[in-house]
């Protein structure tokens, strides 16, 4: 993939050209913005601009072996670093090993990357490190900070950075490119743009996985009337993350109730696949106990995000249903 394979990050990815044409790119930058977005995309086309064999203007070839070694995450001068052991932080460890590479010269590149994902996971000690690196880094060489949460980036790490945002994108942008790009069903691209909360990455990702079919088993499972969820291992084999989704899917549901029984705008609809079972769903609750179990749902998608038991809450929602 190159430059123009990032999509819907136009204002990052021309601010970034622009920046290699003018020769004034920053030595540190700070990508920041929801997860999959293009953050980490737009670091590798970068690390491959600046090093492609082929020299294009403001782009890489994307196949000379310097862009085959970085897609591979194998280039010696491309180092990415991110969380990893116990506590899950960047240690001061991986920032000496960084400061230490960065004082010499490129091995087969004319640019050395450092590349640091979830920087705000960056340890005290690590962070306060690398201070004098960021304000002063060697000319051959850029550091990026990735994150997904800026606020927890120390002030004097962003301070020294240039910040580039990777935003969100609206539902009818990634509704279209999901069906110009993969052929979608209008429903399917329709479903995937608003679930994916904005963010093409999750939305690709999301496609691959058959999430529809998995997001219909979801709400057919909860809705039976009979379901004990203790009982049941579809919800609760799998990590808190993917029981989140599955709270996602529960919330969407009743959120397209409340938009049917307010007479909105059905475009809006997340599960317009299921337009005869939202009607017949809608025509059986009033327009507060459908407000209500929105705000139940939500409450307990927040208590699970909080490590409260799954089980316990699941369980307490579909009592609160029925």
């Amino acid at each position: 993939m190159s430059f123009k394979d990032i999509r819907l990050q136009d204002k990052a990815v021309e601010f970034l050209k622009r920046s290699i044409e003018t020769e004034r790119l920053p030595h540190s930058l700070l990508f920041f913005g929801p997860e999959a977005v293009g953050k980490k995309l737009a670091a590798l086309n970068l690390a491959k601009t600046l090093n492609c064999e082929m020299k294009k203007p403001l782009d890489c070839c994307d196949s000379c072996l310097s862009c085959s070694k970085i897609n591979n995450l194998n280039h010696p001068d491309v180092t990415w670093i991110e969380p990893e052991g116990s506590g899950n932080k960047i240690k001061i460890e991986k920032i000496r090993a960084m400061k230490e590479a960065i004082a010499l010269k490129p091995l087969e590149g004319r640019v050395k990357f450092f590349i640091i994902e979830r920087a705000h996971l960056l340890a005290d000690e690590a962070a306060n490190s690398m201070l004098k690196t960021l304000e002063e880094p060697p000319k051959d060489s850029i550091i990026i900070l990735i994150t997904d949460d800026i606020n927890r980036i120390f002030p004097t790490l962003r301070s020294r950075c240039q910040w580039v945002l990777f935003s969100a994108s609206r539902p009818a942008d990634i509704r279209r490119f999901l069906i110009d790009k993969y052929n979608l069903p209008q429903k399917d691209a329709n479903f995937l743009s608003h679930f994916s909360g904005g963010r093409i990455g999750r939305a690709i990702a999301m496609r691959d996985e058959g999430s529809l079919q998995w997001k219909n088993e979801v709400l057919d499972r909860f809705s039976k009337e009979a379901i004990i969820f203790d009982e049941d291992p579809f919800f609760f084999k799998n990590k808190r993350e993917k029981i989140l989704n599955m709270m996602d899917v529960i919330a969407s549901w009743y959120r397209d109730l409340f938009i049917l029984k307010n007479e909105g705008d059905t475009s809006l609809l997340v599960n317009a696949d299921r337009m005869e079972d939202l009607i017949a769903k809608a025509d059986s609750l009033s327009l507060e106990e459908t407000r209500e179990i929105l705000n139940e749902t939500l409450k307990a998608r927040y208590y699970v995000e909080r490590n409260v038991n799954p089980k316990l809450v699941l369980s307490n929602l579909a009592g609160r249903m029925r």
